[in-house]
């Protein structure tokens, strides 16, 4: 529950910035001491780093991010926004060429097209499958999904569709975590559904540009 909660600011914080300019801010690009070391054996806390540029991704793209980082112990990071230098180019790349290098290692196979690979079709499937979900009459009908928020998530062979709604008042904003719905990753098809009503007890300002 609480990677949850972390991914669903994540995802909100994302829509706002989806409706923001892109920012030339740059971040520094630093090694990590957390990135593991030539050992093959991770421990529960470590992970490897990926990083990334560009304005923030689709709300899709970000639950593939997700998925397929859990998948394989990842984090991806956006260090960069829409405008990247050539210096921070290249240190973004060289520290990805780096991590790929464990990665690879680590799994004993090269991940370093196919890991993109995987992201793409997996946003893709996401994609198809949010759809399905949005305009099936017998859903439209039975539960208020119009204003909902979606946040996918994969267990085993199937999807866990979340269903979230927020309100907000004054500056805070709550999250209640409404309906769960599991999908067959085969058939598309709806396997289960449980009602929910749980506050999802993590609250934070709002972002404003006069903040």
């Amino acid at each position: 529950m609480l990677y949850l909660k972390s991914k669903i600011i994540s995802l909100t914080i994302l829509l706002v910035l989806l409706f923001a300019s892109c920012s030339n801010i740059e971040t520094p690009v630093e090694k990590k001491d957390a990135l593991v070391s030539d050992s093959t054996i991770l421990s529960a806390n470590e992970t490897f780093t990926i990083l990334l540029s560009g304005p923030p991704p689709p709300i899709m793209y970000s639950n593939a991010l997700d998925i397929i980082g859990k998948r394989y112990r990842i984090d991806f990071v956006y260090a960069a926004g829409c405008i990247v230098s050539e210096r921070l180019d290249d240190s973004i790349s060289t520290f990805n060429d780096e991590s790929l290098y464990k990665l690879n290692k680590y799994y004993h196979k090269d991940l370093s097209l196919g890991l993109f690979d995987q992201l793409d079709k997996e946003n893709s499937f996401l994609n198809r499958v949010d759809s399905s979900i949005r305009n099936k009459e017998s859903i439209k009908k039975t539960y208020d999904v119009a204003d909902k928020s979606i946040y996918y998530t994969k267990k085993n062979k199937s999807y866990l569709a979340h269903f979230i709604s927020s309100n907000t008042e004054g500056k805070i904003m709550t999250f209640r975590l409404n309906l769960i719905m599991t999908i067959d990753s085969a058939t598309k098809n709806i396997t289960k559904t449980v009602l929910k009503d749980s506050l999802i007890d993590y609250n934070f300002r709002n972002l404003s540009a006069n903040d």
